[in-house]
């Protein structure tokens, strides 16, 4: 019996790598939160969708160090938490409602997208999205989910507002630093 060639397996084994590296991505393209540039260009801090104003009206960033954190990131501190208060008025005819979404970006232009939750009101009440004709409101909405960056360094949040009709728009929050709590 004659044996196999080895130059042959040496050559079909390095074509195989070959293929195989086109398949595999680069480690910085795995990373979800890489810089991207801003889309930040013309968004203000109010926006209107159809009949409905949204305006933020303030934003506060911080990382916790209380004795028992949950997730703690390499420095033992929390992730990103933010809390963001939204005025919304519907100054037409019609019933709204709206949905959201949210990308935080930190000091470097890194986009993390970020669940944000509306938070109950003072009587325990949880906004539904919905916005009656003539209604104006005021909801927060609240993330313990964000990034791990510095204290000390920026962040800013864009909330893209989409209507019933799928009608889109955006408003972003002042940059503001990153506040210590322990």
């Amino acid at each position: 019996m004659k044996a196999p060639n080895s130059n042959v397996g040496i050559a079909v084994l390095l074509m195989i790598l070959v293929i195989c590296a086109g398949c595999v991505s680069s480690p910085d393209s795995i990373i979800s939160s890489s810089p991207t540039p801003l889309p930040l260009s013309g968004l203000e801090t109010t926006a209107n969708i159809g009949n409905v104003s949204v305006t933020v009206l303030k934003a506060y960033y911080w990382r916790d160090w209380m004795p028992e954190v949950q997730h703690p990131g390499p420095d033992g501190g929390s992730p990103l938490l933010a809390k963001i208060q939204i005025r919304l008025n519907n100054s037409g005819g019609n019933d709204g409602n709206l949905s959201f979404t949210t990308v935080v970006y930190d000091q470097e232009r890194r986009s993390h997208p970020v669940i944000f939750h509306v938070i109950p009101d003072q009587n325990g009440n949880v906004w539904s999205g919905s916005l009656a004709a003539g209604e104006s409101k005021v909801i927060q909405i609240l993330t313990n989910e964000g990034p791990y960056s510095p204290v000390g360094s920026k962040i800013t949040t864009v909330i893209t507002w989409t209507d019933q009709d799928d009608n889109s728009v955006s408003v972003i929050t002042p940059e503001i630093g990153i506040e210590r709590t322990e």
